[in-house]
């Protein structure tokens, strides 16, 4: 079987990124498979076996009888159930990410190596998106040592770090000496990740160990000081035309448009975001937007295609779309408003036209029709409100103002649905 074989396990249930891509929480202990999923956990003796924990062999064991393995493949198989194209469908078959157990003919094989590798070091960032967690920025876990929790969003906690990071981080690099040279594709997350002392040693490590078949993507806001950012992409250019990679990508994490844009992503300031966009595709760095949706993203979601689809008629550069619905926390998950808000995305689909997006456009038509096959949720309605006004207390902001049609229908559950429940 050759590497560009497209992927051969074809089971009912069979997906992809529960062979072919792991991800690593260094600073938490554990790994997974899928960011729907569950997550394994690990210790300093058994971190380098990351990718075949004892739960990640289950689920593939499963998938090869064609059963739903649970732990989190809920939220395709909802997605499938209505007659959407979920992420499991619309990822199966991507070439050069198969395990090489398999390329060697091996179709039952479940303890296995990955392709895609993707890495979280520490939890420093410069901003605070409404709907991240201390686990994931600095600033909310500093944020919420000065105000403390929120009830009406259990996953705005402090999450205890593994003791002894440092060895974590050194049983990693030993990991990627003894098998990096497997991986066709590695990507950093944070945190912002180009914000950590993290960021120079991947480069210290691709100049020392090359592999000129990877492809190095870092999941990035773009908030940075615009001359230290061009010095950064600089030194990653250099590593592409010493060979020592073959691609660097840049995943920018943005949503929305507008001053509902820098509420979502709190910290963000637009006009710093596109010039280091803008800076990014005039040195031919293929970048790829990828949008988040939630309850306050999509009512100017259809405004950020336009802006996306303008700046592709600039620069020759790849620039490319991607989604998914929010993980967490669930008050923010649009399917909570049912139908309501549903009219947003369908505007937002209608204005990607580039037959390059069909594969993303028929994404968001899958989450358009659990959208609009879903009910009112009042509970998760009334933690939506609650959320967002704790935060606004926190940040001096105003969701009401920037969400009037969503604040309507909010005002109309808590005042006529409960009242005259």
């Amino acid at each position: 079987m050759s590497d560009d074989v497209i992927f051969p396990i074809k089971t009912a249930t069979s997906c992809q990124f529960k062979w072919s891509w792991s991800t690593i929480f260094l600073s938490k202990g554990t790994s997974t498979s899928c960011h729907r999923c569950n997550h394994w956990e690990f210790d300093l003796s058994t971190i380098k076996d990351f990718h075949n924990l004892p739960g990640k062999v289950g689920d593939r064991e499963k998938m090869l009888d064609g059963l739903w393995p649970g732990n989190g493949c809920e939220y395709c198989k909802k997605i499938e159930d209505a007659g959407g194209s979920s992420e499991r469908t619309a990822w199966i078959n991507k070439k050069d990410l198969i395990p090489p157990e398999i390329v060697a003919g091996d179709l039952k094989a479940t303890k296995v190596t990955p392709r895609l590798l993707e890495v979280y070091f520490t939890n420093v960032c410069n901003q605070a998106c409404t709907y991240c967690t201390p686990q994931f920025s600095s600033v909310i876990e500093a944020e919420y040592k000065k105000h403390g929790p929120i009830a009406a969003n259990p996953s705005y906690m402090i999450h205890k770090s593994v003791d002894n990071y440092p060895l974590y981080l050194q049983k990693f690099w030993e990991w990627m000496v003894e098998n990096s040279h497997h991986l066709y594709e590695f990507q950093t997350l944070g945190g912002e990740p180009m914000y950590q002392k993290e960021f120079d040693q991947c480069l210290d490590f691709f100049d020392k160990h090359p592999n000129p078949n990877l492809i190095w993507r870092i999941f990035s806001n773009l908030k940075h000081d615009e001359e230290k950012f061009k010095k950064k992409i600089q030194k990653v250019n250099d590593l592409i035309a010493k060979k020592k990679i073959r691609e660097f990508h840049i995943v920018a994490s943005q949503d929305c448009w507008g001053p509902q844009a820098e509420y979502a992503r709190y910290g963000m300031d637009l006009k710093n975001w596109e010039t280091n966009l803008r800076y990014c595709l005039s040195q031919g760095v293929p970048v790829n937007i990828h949008m988040t949706i939630s309850a306050i993203t999509v009512p100017t979601l259809g405004d950020f295609i336009d802006k996306i689809y303008s700046l592709r008629q600039e620069y020759k550069a790849g620039l490319w779309i991607s989604s998914n619905t929010i993980v967490r926390p669930e008050c923010l998950d649009p399917y909570i408003f049912g139908d309501k808000i549903a009219f947003y995305l369908e505007e937002a689909i209608s204005k990607i036209t580039d037959p390059n997006d069909k594969e993303q456009k028929e994404c968001l038509e899958g989450i358009l029709k659990g959208m609009n096959t879903s009910t009112l949720n009042v509970p998760q309605v009334i933690a939506f409100e609650k959320y967002l006004d704790a935060i606004d207390l926190r940040r001096n902001t105003n969701w009401r103002k920037l969400y009037p049609v969503i604040s309507d229908i909010v005002k109309d559950v808590t005042e006529n649905i409960i009242g005259t429940g």
